[in-house]
């Protein structure tokens, strides 16, 4: 397998990342992005638990002028 092929999982075939979409930022097309975390707070009354709980959820941000893409924005629904 070349650098232009991805591992695939297993009985999977690999596929040719050249031939995968770039994504660029929608506010500045910039091409790069950072890993960031949201934190989602749940109340005591909705927590398995009874007890208050912060949710970290990665996602990722412009690395240029920080904004985040629809698609990175964390869907609950």
């Amino acid at each position: 397998m070349d650098n232009q092929q991805a591992a695939a999982a297993p009985n999977q075939p690999p596929f040719d990342m050249s031939t995968a979409e770039d994504v660029s930022c929608e506010e500045c097309e910039n091409p790069t992005f950072s890993e960031v975390i949201v934190i989602k707070r749940v109340s005591p009354i909705m927590s398995p638990t009874g007890k208050e709980i912060m949710a970290p959820i990665k996602t990722f941000q412009c690395a240029k002028c920080c904004h985040m893409n629809e698609q990175f924005v964390p869907k609950f629904d």
